[in-house]
């Protein structure tokens, strides 16, 4: 498995979105996958072995929805809550919503499948978290530590640590010039308060400029090699793929907001509570778990929707649909796709990562929210799960003292790959023999391991995504609307924003008045 090193996926999504699990599991080439159920979609799409079913013969218009989302993620899930006084219906093939953005048990403990932790709430944001009445606990200082080859951990290592931090005197202040820009960035608002990301007509020359070039030449040029190769090791997590296939656009706005004095928040198990709350303000009347859309096709009239649920086919009409899925499931689904919506479509590329969930007998580490591995490690970085809770009393293996997440960004095709082929057993070696490099004995104390994949992590922020392509998913044929973070960032709060630019586009083609939310 490829070795990488430092910081962390979790905004999606990010997490931007990032990677987490619950029950549901898919069977890929005789190996247990938990989180994305991807085997029912491999053979419907992917391997073709299943032919798709046929669009059935619309029925009698008895009952007509407003709007059907397709896919029950954070960006659907957005959507239907400001349609929700519409007659909207939610399809999500897992049996449960939530997406990236969920979270679940070990026992007592919670812990996220993916997303692990926001950015302080501001904008649309923090208006939905008003009217939801949820709020996130600030992440407490310190947010980050570093450990060292030398087997010493730096608390803060870019702030209040860096007299301590192993390089030059040179570096360092390098590093100080460097953390100066990234809070120049934040507070002079220079790329606005993203997401959302900006509309086409707002897009001004410095985002392009910003856009077109890799965050790695970018920090290269401001900042010389050294520094443009901890950027590379930072895009590697966050982002699952390295600065070179990230535009500075994408890289600085996670960057600065990481590594300025931006408040970040989570909950007790992570950013799953987010998606649990939507889906009940929706109602569970409004969405159907469980249901696998295999097409989606407009005419004159009305779109009609066709999925697979328990073994039946059922077709479905509406006024519009909103596409809250990966684009490359999208292009499979929808029905006369236009040439320029395919070729968008087509362009998004996605990047792998995996995910340890380590339960412990034992608190192994509890210096800072995530410490990054200055080893070479499978994982770039170690979290704490419930960062700030007391430990659990009288642990048992049902019941772990600490969860702790191994994040493992994999890349793109070839890292696709090596997810689909190495197993549970083998990845859990590597990651316990690692984690013991960094606190010998800890190897003794681990009481179980959960291998979380997704194959299609996040879409990649290559150089022209955010100002060109975006753009171009994002747009609307005909009654058909797009969501999701392919349409924005990857992160939770992308999902967010373009949940919401949907709900408001469907909205306005149908007429209906803003909704009071």
């Amino acid at each position: 498995m490829r070795k990488t090193r430092p910081k962390s996926w979790h905004h999606l999504l990010l997490i931007p979105v990032l990677l987490y699990t619950y029950a549901t599991v898919a069977q890929a080439q005789g190996k247990v996958f938990l989180g994305e159920s991807c085997a029912q979609c491999h053979a419907q799409f992917r391997d073709k072995s299943a032919q798709r079913p046929p669009i059935l013969e619309p029925p009698q218009v008895s009952q007509l929805y407003d709007v059907i989302i397709v896919g029950g993620g954070i960006g659907g899930l957005t959507a239907a809550y400001y349609l929700k006084d519409t007659r909207v219906l939610v399809l999500e093939k897992e049996d449960k919503v939530g997406g990236k953005v969920r979270q679940e048990t070990w026992g007592k403990s919670t812990y996220p499948v993916a997303a692990g932790y926001m950015a302080e709430e501001y904008g649309i944001i923090q208006t939905l978290f008003n009217e939801l009445g949820l709020h996130g606990a600030p992440v407490q200082y310190p947010f980050n530590s570093l450990y060292t080859p030398s087997g010493k951990i730096i608390s803060d290592p870019f702030g209040k640590g860096l007299r301590q931090y192993p390089a030059s005197a040179s570096t360092k202040k390098t590093i100080r010039k460097m953390m100066r820009g990234m809070s120049a960035i934040m507070d002079k608002s220079d790329l606005g308060e993203m997401p959302p990301m900006p509309k086409a007509d707002e897009i001004s020359k410095k985002h392009r400029a910003l856009d077109n070039v890799s965050f790695y030449d970018y920090m290269q040029r401001h900042y010389g090699k050294e520094i443009a190769r901890f950027a590379d090791d930072y895009c590697e997590s966050v982002f699952g793929i390295g600065a070179k296939n990230v535009s500075a656009f994408a890289g600085l706005i996670f960057f600065a907001a990481d590594f300025s004095n931006a408040q970040n928040v989570t909950w007790n198990g992570g950013p799953g509570i987010v998606a649990e709350t939507l889906a009940n303000r929706v109602g569970g009347e409004h969405i159907e778990t469980g249901a696998l859309v295999t097409s989606v096709y407009q005419d004159e009239n009305y779109t009609w929707v066709t999925y697979k649920k328990d073994g039946q086919t059922y077709t479905l009409p509406s006024k519009t649909v909103i596409m809250a899925v990966p684009s490359f499931v999208a292009k499979q689904i929808i029905v006369e796709l236009p040439d320029w919506k395919k070729r968008a479509l087509s362009q998004v590329r996605y990047s792998s990562y995996a995910l340890g969930i380590i339960a412990l007998s034992e608190v192994v580490y509890n210096g800072s929210y995530d410490l990054w591995s200055g080893l070479n490690t499978v994982f770039t970085d170690l979290v704490v799960s419930e960062w700030g809770q007391q430990p659990i009393a009288n642990p048992t293996p049902d019941t772990p003292a600490q969860i702790l997440h191994a994040y493992i960004p994999l890349g793109e095709k070839d890292g696709r790959e090596e997810l689909l082929t190495t197993s549970d057993e083998e990845m859990s070696t590597r990651i316990a023999n690692d984690l013991e490099r960094l606190f010998p004995g800890a190897k003794s104390k681990i009481h179980g391991i959960r291998i979380i994949r997704w194959g299609h992590a996040m879409p990649i922020d290559y150089p022209g995504y955010l100002t060109q392509t975006r753009l171009e998913i994002a747009k609307p044929i005909g009654r058909i609307f797009f969501a999701g973070v392919d349409t924005e960032m990857p992160c939770i709060e992308g999902a967010i924003s373009s949940g919401h630019r949907a709900a408001s586009e469907v909205r306005q083609l149908l007429q209906l008045q803003p909704n009071s939310n």
